[in-house]
């Protein structure tokens, strides 16, 4: 269970590692990011809410006329303010990213002949204008809630490019890397656990497997005593050899050579009594004549 746990951990934490390391890669390679959108069969370009600030609130505009000898305009404000001022206008509005390099957008039809100048309003909270095209820098005030809207005076279509820095490249990709190194390691030494118990799991099988066989093959086979000489000494032939041989017919076992002599004598039915208590005994059986006397 711990080898397959570890294995997928570590194979996430590849994962992890190598997003980290490619997210780091590009941030550090591509440090800018940068979308265009051409308007389009529309004289007008806009941005929808949160397109601005759509990486930060630092954002670089770029409006670029189809033609070096039309002058462009540009205004930017709440997007209430934007979409009011744009009411009925021929606009492309910008919506989103398509990818890394393309704004996504819808076209929205012309109702009214008119085609205002898009600087000079007091609805603006900035506005530029030049020949050919305009470039500048801007900080987002109201992030979420602000808008652009541009166009050329032929009203011809216009590319609107916006780019931003990334911010804190390394430091956003760096702790994904980590981490991903972090569970790639944890996968290993869980693997590893793993793979040492099997191990140990496997010879205790073993281990158990070669005792149950070893014990079934001695139940199995018959005791064999045909070659075993079972055949005890008397006390005759135990007397009559030496205390070598005796010592190798009972194993070496003290006093085993002695004992059945000491048996033999104590089954006899005369016992010799000591000197010192025979002379007690005739002095008892002596005084015993005396009284009867």
């Amino acid at each position: 269970m711990r080898t397959k746990a570890g294995f997928g951990i570590a194979v996430l934490g590849v994962i992890v590692f190598v997003s980290g390391i490619v997210s780091l890669i590009s941030g550090l390679t591509h440090p800018q990011i940068e979308a265009s959108a051409v308007s389009g069969e529309s004289a007008y370009v806009m941005t929808e809410p949160g397109v601005l600030d759509l990486v930060n609130d630092k954002v670089q505009v770029t409006v670029q006329a189809a033609s070096e000898d039309s002058t462009v305009s540009l205004g930017i404000g709440t997007a209430e303010d934007v979409q009011a001022w744009s009411q009925g206008l021929p606009v492309f509005d910008v919506t989103g990213l398509k990818d890394w390099q393309h704004f996504s957008g819808t076209d929205r039809p012309a109702e009214v002949e008119d085609r205002p100048d898009a600087t000079g309003s007091d609805l603006w909270l900035h506005e530029e204008s030049g020949q050919g095209s305009v470039s500048f820098d801007y900080k987002v005030i109201e992030p979420g809630n602000t808008s652009l809207i541009a166009h050329s005076s032929d009203n011809e279509p216009v590319t609107l490019t916006l780019s931003w820095k990334r911010p804190h490249v390394v430091i956003d990709t760096l702790p994904i890397a980590v981490i991903g190194g972090l569970m790639v390691a944890i996968g290993v030494v869980l693997s590893l656990i793993g793979l040492q118990e099997g191990e140990e799991s496997v010879r205790q099988w073993f281990n158990s497997w070669r005792q149950r066989r070893r014990k079934k093959k001695l139940n199995s086979a018959p005791l064999d005593l045909s070659g075993l000489d079972i055949s005890v000494p008397s006390r005759d032939e135990l007397v009559s050899q030496d205390r070598d041989q005796q010592r190798h017919n009972t194993g070496g076992v003290l006093g085993a050579g002695i004992i059945p002599l000491i048996n033999e004598d104590f089954r006899e039915d005369t016992i010799e009594v000591p000197r010192r208590r025979r002379s007690r005994a005739a002095k008892d059986n002596g005084k015993g004549s005396d009284d009867e006397a």
